[in-house]
């Protein structure tokens, strides 16, 4: 319960523009992933980085993304990142 809270306390800095407090961000939530519960939530907020105009938060957004889309263990393919971006793109 406590890394569920911590986690969703760290999702409230998305917030901020300091391009390394965000970097910050991405990687607690990817390491975070693993322990904490209900961390799908966070995808609106990395997919709205993944898709926006802000270049500088794509890269760190899909890693962290895939870390958290990462269930079977088997690794986030670029495939896997290309068909969530379509999704993504087509409102589902």
């Amino acid at each position: 319960m406590e890394a569920t809270e911590t986690f969703f306390a760290v999702t409230k800095l998305f917030q901020s523009k300091d391009m390394t407090l965000r970097r910050l961000v991405y990687l607690a939530i990817k390491e975070m992933s693993q322990i904490a519960d209900d961390v799908i939530i966070v995808t609106s907020s990395l997919t709205k980085d993944m898709t926006g105009k802000e270049d500088q938060y794509r890269a760190s957004a899909i890693r962290a993304l895939c870390t958290i889309i990462d269930v079977s263990g088997r690794g986030c393919s670029g495939n896997d990142v290309a068909e969530f971006y379509q999704m993504v793109e087509g409102g589902l």
